[in-house]
């Protein structure tokens, strides 16, 4: 892909439409192939800028405020302890695809700001040996 210009690049919601509304239950390729986020480049070309199984995800489309630092606009995985990295992604998934019941869509500033929190509930949970979000029980919230 030639490198896209972000004042001429375009949000493409085409790819995203097509994509499912969990990753629950797919199988390893179809999950990391999940498209995250796309563009267009104003030529009817789409570009897929991120996929599930990315390290990073590539958010700047979705951001409207233009005084945000470029490295805001993007959700780095690498602040998530690797043991639940894929839950927390398949969270986020779902809630960036359908959101809350009876609540609008999140825009991309709630999901990273969701992906600092995220960040911090996991790292206090590998410290205190929990490995999964399965495993995590009342005494460790409280």
């Amino acid at each position: 892909m030639a490198r896209l210009s972000q004042n001429t690049a375009q949000k493409d919601y085409s790819l995203l439409a097509d994509q499912p509304s969990s990753v629950a239950g797919l199988d390893q390729k179809r999950r990391n192939a999940t498209v995250i986020s796309a563009v267009s480049d104003g030529n009817g070309i789409s570009h897929v800028l991120s996929q599930f199984g990315d390290r990073v995800w590539e958010m700047w489309p979705f951001f409207d405020q233009p005084n945000i630092d470029p490295g805001m606009k993007r959700l780095d995985w690498s602040r998530i302890p690797e043991s639940f990295v894929e839950a927390c992604k398949a969270v986020m998934y779902r809630y960036w695809v359908v959101g809350l019941p009876g609540k609008k869509r999140p825009k991309a500033r709630t999901l990273e700001g969701l992906l600092g929190q995220m960040a911090i509930f996991t790292r206090y949970l590998d410290r205190l040996g929990v490995r999964k979000l399965a495993n995590v029980q009342p005494l460790h919230i409280s």
